[in-house]
């Protein structure tokens, strides 16, 4: 792993980009042996909790092999003060998102809601996610570019732009006209998102930020009848997101001081200087 390791420091986007394929690849070869060696169907409640866990599992392996687990917050849990931030920036969020998206602050859980919503398969993606994007990949993009403000920034809208690309699939698995406004929240997400992550150390107060509002917009979404967010909602989103996109580019300047002048050459598996 050493040669894939050191290529992740000399052309990190490059690698995150590689990765993301990678991951994909790793989900359909999943899924492929789910059903050729257990007959487990796409429709089986069990179906995609497996192939999400053995996708974060092969991107927790990288991590592992890297020695990047600790680094990039995916094997520490964070301090109090990270998750007192996470739970006020969520209720902030929760609070613009239902209003965007619905007009109201009202939630009252359906009856069908946790039969309606597949919660394991909604809390594994949500684990994969974070761990690609604002473990791996953001992480080996800081570690690289990380010596300066404007280098922590590039990397943090870098990670953001992907993960608000990679939402183009729902043009395939959902409703296309939805696609733009997913990607666009998507994105001006990542970047608040990788701000808690250097903030304050580790993914988990993301996942839990990420796995609750997508826990509530889709059970608020239940109570209608075959609901579809307009262009004017999604709209709405980012503008009402853009204090925690704000806060986050302010939280980014300050991590970024951290990296200035840090000797990297510790990140690859070769010597400084040493020719292959």
């Amino acid at each position: 792993m050493g040669r894939i390791k050191d290529f992740a420091i000399q052309r990190p986007f490059v690698f995150a980009v590689l990765l993301i394929l990678s991951a994909l690849v790793v989900e359909i070869l999943a899924g492929s042996l789910a059903f050729m060696l257990f007959r487990v169907e796409q429709t089986d409640s069990a179906f995609a909790p497996s192939v999400l866990l053995i996708t974060t599992l092969y991107l927790v392996f990288i991590l592992w092999s890297f020695n990047w687990l600790k680094a990039s917050g995916v094997a520490t849990l964070g301090s109090w003060k990270g998750w007192a931030a996470a739970l006020i920036l969520l209720a902030y969020y929760l609070f613009a998102l239902m209003y965007a998206f619905f007009g109201e602050f009202n939630f009252i859980v359906p009856t069908d809601a946790l039969s309606g919503l597949k919660i394991p398969t909604l809390f594994i993606n949500v684990v994969f996610e974070e761990v690609l994007f604002r473990g791996l990949i953001l992480y080996a993009l800081v570690s690289v570019w990380g010596a300066t403000r404007k280098g922590v920034l590039k990397a943090v809208i870098m990670t953001a732009i992907l993960f608000g690309l990679v939402h183009a699939v729902n043009a395939v698995m959902g409703d296309p006209g939805e696609v733009p406004g997913q990607i666009a929240v998507a994105l001006f997400e990542g970047v608040w998102w990788a701000a808690v992550v250097l903030r304050w150390g580790s993914v988990w107060p993301v996942v839990f930020i990420h796995g609750v509002t997508n826990w509530v917009l889709q059970t608020k979404a239940l109570s209608y009848v075959d609901y579809r967010g307009s262009a004017s909602s999604y709209t709405l989103a980012v503008l009402l997101g853009l204090p925690l996109v704000a806060l986050g580019v302010w939280w980014i300047s300050r991590t970024a001081l951290r990296y200035q002048g840090r000797d990297l050459s510790h990140l690859t598996s070769e010597r400084p200087g040493h020719k292959k």
